[in-house]
């Protein structure tokens, strides 16, 4: 299910005219609830099993949206997939806090109000446009998710870490492919960042028990993006000895957590 309004299946803006011929609708709230409605009606509606899954700003939505997929198929069980959706509120290279302003400005612009989880808005009600972010809204979803994530994956690093202004990413990139040319400053900037990610996940799944986490250290030159659901190369990585597909399996079906820490992923090893 593909979207174009930029804004996570979460918007209600009417009509502007944002100087084109024709006005635009940022009806993102209203179109995934229709969406859902027609996939009912041809046979969503009576499934058994449903895995709600999507990857970037997708997996994104997905946290912001699972629980109302639960709630459309009651006879259902229902989990969600993130997969690399995990963007951090947190600060830049230069301690500037320049992804945070880009998510209040896309919150004002699509008018977000009523696409958020009902219960984080009444967390944030100063703040709403916290309920974009998985690290302020993921622990008011009821609903079991599955988050994959790469510690240093490579848009979140450049998006919630280098800043827009970019002046950094070519060191930035560096550091995620462990060169020694990687300066120190952005070493342990990245260090702090990995920590950062892997410490707000982690008190989720402690917290919530129902979810489970799986997170590569290393894949894909350690910059894995969209690897769960686009990736090709799910079933060739061994992690402590399992593949992600069973891993997924065990956690749907069977409800165990699959947490691990950075420490514990073995690199990426590929088989043939």
């Amino acid at each position: 299910l593909f979207y174009c309004d930029g804004g996570l299946y979460a918007g209600s803006r009417g009509a502007f005219a944002a100087n084109l011929s024709s006005p635009l609708f940022l009806q993102g709230h209203a179109a995934l609830a229709s969406v859902i409605h027609d996939l009912k009606m041809h046979g969503l509606g009576a499934a058994r099993n449903v895995l709600f899954s999507g990857c970037s700003a997708g997996a994104q939505a997905v946290a912001m949206t699972c629980d109302a997929m639960a709630r459309a198929l009651p006879s259902a069980t229902v989990k969600c997939l993130m997969d690399a959706g995990f963007f951090l509120d947190t600060p830049d290279i230069h301690g500037r806090l320049t992804w945070r302003e880009s998510v209040q400005r896309l919150f004002k612009f699509h008018r977000m109000g009523a696409g958020i989880h009902p219960a984080c808005q009444r967390a944030h009600l100063k703040q709403p446009w916290k309920c974009l972010l998985p690290q302020y809204n993921l622990p008011f979803v009821r609903t079991p998710v599955f988050v994959v994530n790469s510690l240093q994956d490579e848009i979140a690093v450049k998006m919630t870490f280098s800043s827009p202004l970019i002046d950094g990413t070519v060191r930035i990139q560096k550091c995620m492919d462990r060169s020694p040319l990687c300066p120190l400053q952005y070493r342990t900037a990245l260090q702090l960042y990995q920590a950062r990610l892997l410490r707000s996940v982690l008190a989720i799944q402690r917290a919530k028990r129902r979810q489970g986490v799986w997170f590569e250290s290393f894949l894909m030159n350690s910059s894995a993006h969209c690897t769960a659901v686009y990736g090709d190369w799910v079933g060739r990585v061994d992690v402590l000895g399992r593949q992600l597909p069973r891993v997924l399996e065990d956690w749907f079906f069977h409800g165990r957590p699959q947490a691990a820490t950075a420490e514990q992923w073995v690199q990426d090893r590929k088989r043939g």
